[in-house]
């Protein structure tokens, strides 16, 4: 299986910066955040990823061109109602690794989808507050386990790369910004 996005390529990005978090968190974190309405190049996006993801510091230029290609990817499609896709390793890659990256992209997820422009978000829609708490769930996984079974994996992935999309489309009649 071929796969479409550039994860093995963006993890050596990322060592090249001493960054040691898995880039499936940064990739899922910045679409949150996009699904939620921050805009792609914005400087309020990427100072909230460098305050979330990175201790405050200031990022490199090649990290903020990818976070902010993360963004205007996820932009593009949320807005033409299509389901951005997770970076996530190939399907080649170990069990554990692919499940570490899965629970990382569920933790970053979560993450963007909670935040707001002030802080955190007081999400109101039932369904997608019980979605958050599943999604906040899919980041406890087992990542040690020898075993994937890829229609899982499949189904976990299509969930969550689906809930971005919900998010977009219902972020005007739930997101309460608090002064």
């Amino acid at each position: 299986m071929e796969e479409k996005n550039n994860y093995k390529e963006t993890a050596k990005i990322f060592k090249r910066y001493g960054i040691h978090d898995d880039p499936a968190l940064w990739q899922a974190f910045t679409l949150g955040l996009t699904a939620k309405g921050f805009i792609p190049g914005d400087r309020v996006l990427t100072l909230k990823v460098c305050e979330l993801l990175n201790d405050s510091n200031p990022l490199p230029g090649e990290i903020i061109a990818l976070i902010t290609s993360f963004a205007i990817d996820a932009e593009e499609m949320l807005k033409n109602g299509k389901v951005p896709e997770l970076m996530l390793p190939p399907s080649d890659d170990k069990p554990q690794a692919r499940l570490y990256a899965l629970a990382q992209s569920a933790y970053g997820l979560s993450l963007g989808l909670s935040c707001d422009l002030k802080g955190f978000d007081d999400i109101k829609d039932k369904d997608l507050k019980d979605d958050l708490k599943t999604l906040i769930q899919i980041g406890k996984l087992d990542t040690e386990s020898e075993e994937l079974d890829e229609d899982d994996f499949k189904s976990v992935k299509d969930f969550m790369e689906n809930l971005s999309l919900s998010f977009f489309k219902k972020r005007p009649s739930f997101i309460t910004v608090k002064d």
